[in-house]
């Protein structure tokens, strides 16, 4: 788990810094004597929402929820009660929640965030 939660970390950090190439090969298009317009006029996100942090958010979050639910439903040696499923459930849908809630968020304040280059 906490692997998959370094590669999340390390995803949303490349997901900043394609973001800010991006800004800036906008930025440079749009300075006087250039002709291209290809970083412009690429699509930023799928119906308003599904872009690469949107695409992160639920695969590392389902992949997180998954390791969550694996940890929980495991047996306990020392334990002589079985581990009930629907606690272990809970548990999982709560880790995807809140990492999709807070993906989706940090998606919805990318481009108001400047980066500096």
């Amino acid at each position: 788990m906490a692997a998959t939660l370094g590669l999340f970390f390390y995803e949303i950090h490349g997901v900043q810094k394609r973001h800010a190439l991006i800004e800036f090969g906008e930025q440079r298009e749009r300075s006087p004597g250039m002709t291209s317009e290809r970083l412009i006029n690429h699509p930023h996100k799928v119906l308003y929402l599904i872009n690469e942090p949107f695409a992160t958010g639920v695969i590392y979050s389902a992949v997180l929820a998954g390791w969550m639910l694996l940890a929980l439903a495991t047996p306990q040696r020392q334990s002589d009660q079985p581990p009930t499923i629907d606690a272990a459930l809970k548990g999982a849908i709560w880790v995807f929640i809140v990492g999709f809630l807070l993906t989706l968020i940090y998606n919805l304040a990318l481009p108001y965030h400047e980066f500096g280059l």
